[in-house]
């Protein structure tokens, strides 16, 4: 934005064209029109079932430091897969396969993120 458009506020009309002439294939992170399967997979009710009964499963307990939410301390969790996600298609849905951590003990497993550090022993 120019010096001369500091401090004006834009109609929603302006903004609404602005938005249109960014979007679709005219906007800078446009990818061909596909999302990648495993971002679908991810944010499917198929997925955020197979989190929760894995939450479920382990008691809402991380399963490494015993940490879990109460007495106003939160913990947020994670539904780490035990054979990866990207490796192991066939277990993605697989309650067995899953296994609860703190966020503090999911950074620290051998595929966090696709880094690799030190292994985790179950």
């Amino acid at each position: 934005m120019s010096l001369s458009h500091i401090g004006k506020k834009l109609s929603e009309e302006h903004k609404e064209k602005i938005r249109l002439a960014n979007s679709g294939e005219k906007g800078n992170s446009w990818k061909g029109g596909i999302t990648p399967i495993n971002k679908l997979i991810r944010g499917s009710a198929k997925y955020d079932n197979w989190r929760i009964a894995v939450f479920e499963k382990d008691n809402y307990t991380c399963q490494l430091c015993g940490d879990r939410s109460g007495k106003g301390k939160g913990v947020y969790l994670h539904a780490h897969h035990i054979k990866s996600f990207k490796s192991y298609p066939e277990l993605r849905f697989e309650v067995s396969n899953g296994i609860t951590y703190c966020d503090d003990c999911h950074s620290k497993t051998d595929n966090y993120k696709n880094k690799r550090k030190i292994e985790i022993a179950i």
